[in-house]
């Protein structure tokens, strides 16, 4: 049974991984593990360089696909979600 919230936070993933990946949402992997997160701020634990965030939590998930063996981490909060490196 999904946690409240999962679904949306999955569907989310699915579709930024399937952009990353350049295929469609229904192949993007198998959903090996969610995790709800409280994220520091909105760069949902992926900061990028150069770039100053608001500190402020941001509730979200982890989640982690496996897509042809190899494992995708994506994070999801505020309504967006970011694939990992």
């Amino acid at each position: 049974m999904a946690s409240p919230g999962q679904d949306e936070a999955t569907a989310l993933a699915r579709a930024a991984l399937g952009r990353e990946l350049g295929v469609g949402e229904s192949d993007a992997g198998e959903l090996i593990r969610a995790e709800p997160v409280d994220w520091p701020n909105p760069s949902l634990g992926c900061p990028r360089k150069g770039m100053v965030y608001l500190q402020v939590v941001t509730p979200g998930w982890r989640l982690t696909f496996r897509v042809e063996g190899r494992e995708w981490r994506v994070h999801v909060g505020g309504g967006r979600a970011i694939v990992c490196p």
